[in-house]
């Protein structure tokens, strides 16, 4: 599709947008890291997933000419996954909260997830771009339906869920903010390559800034020769974005995990060698599922099976130990006494 966000993706530097200065956050600057960020250690080509959270946005004034705009953000994350080109957009504003009477002026944002995680193939690229949304403006509602899509894109889970309708939101982000109520105020877009990356947060800011007088504590940007005497900017536009290694694949995300991990639990709780067969199969189910998802990085597999299977190991070995009980306890605990014939039955 010719113009909008799309040619904003691609030719950033040619965009309307105001002049404007990306800083790299000191990593020592960097307070209080929330659950969205990592240890802060590098993302490894193929072996890492990574994330993309939008920590914290702000306009200089909520009145302009007499009229209340609310901030928004647009954040859009360009990688390869299982095989494709992707583009994940998210929108990070107001239609967030469920409030019934609205949000209040100065409500905050703060470390969003808006991307991933997702295996790290050795390049992404992140847009992020704030604008100004006029309050109560018809353009609201479209912008509404987009925040909820948004969410859906596989965000926080399984990559592979959501990237279908990737595609159509995106359309629909350009349609709502191509609206002459929505006004761009700034933005950034910056590859990010190597077989390494590094954990970053980073600040776009419309002036330029020493980076060392930078502080990101809990999500918020902050400004100051110290960590105990910085404070929010004032009156400046700015949007704060990292990009976190993910060291640990979580299996509970992916939709087949949970029912196929139930079966090893069962089997591997039933201390007799027809079970420990079934366990033994089931286990290579395991491997084999997590060796073929595109959401868990080639060179993870073994960590990760290993992971998992000592778990059905130590299941088994407690209900072996429980088998070996002497019949005086069996008979001191009746209701245990029951649990094991009804083990042995099975």
């Amino acid at each position: 599709m010719p113009g909008g966000i799309h040619d904003a993706i691609q030719n950033f530097g040619r965009s309307q947008l105001p002049v404007c200065h990306r800083l790299r956050i000191p990593d020592g600057h960097v307070l209080g890291a929330g659950p969205e960020n990592g240890d802060g250690g590098p993302a490894v080509k193929d072996r890492h997933r990574v994330r993309v959270t939008v920590n914290d946005m702000r306009l200089a004034s909520d009145q302009v000419l007499g009229k209340t705009y609310d901030p928004i953000v647009l954040a859009v994350t360009e990688f390869v996954f299982d095989g494709a080109a992707c583009r994940v957009p998210f929108v990070v504003g107001s239609s967030m909260v469920n409030a019934e009477h609205g949000t209040p002026r100065t409500m905050r944002y703060t470390d969003t997830l808006v991307a991933g995680p997702f295996p790290y193939t050795g390049r992404i690229a992140v847009t992020v771009i704030l604008y100004r949304l006029l309050r109560d403006d018809y353009v609201r509602a479209a912008l509404d339906a987009v925040q909820k899509i948004c969410s859906a894109v596989g965000v926080g889970g399984p990559m592979s869920t959501g990237l279908g309708i990737a595609n159509g939101v995106l359309d629909a982000v350009e349609a709502a903010l191509g609206h002459k109520q929505v006004q761009p105020v700034l933005g950034e877009r910056i590859e990010l390559h190597g077989d390494q990356l590094p954990s970053a947060s980073f600040a776009v800011l419309p002036d330029s800034e020493l980076a060392d007088r930078l502080w990101l504590d809990g999500g918020m940007l902050k400004k100051g020769d110290t960590a105990a005497s910085a404070k929010p900017p004032a009156k400046t536009d700015y949007i704060v974005f990292s990009v976190d290694a993910e060291p640990l694949v979580d299996l509970k995300s992916l939709p087949w995990f949970t029912p196929l991990w139930n079966r090893i639990v069962r089997w591997a709780g039933i201390p007799n060698e027809d079970a420990r067969s079934v366990t033994r199969n089931y286990l290579a189910a395991l491997y084999e599922e997590i060796a073929t998802s595109p959401d868990v990085p080639p060179d993870a597999v073994d960590d990760v099976y290993a992971r998992w299977a000592q778990r059905a190991t130590t299941i088994r070995e407690r209900a072996q130990g429980i088998e070996r009980w002497d019949s005086t306890r069996r008979e001191a605990d009746p209701l245990l006494a029951r649990a094991l014939h009804i083990r042995s039955a099975s």
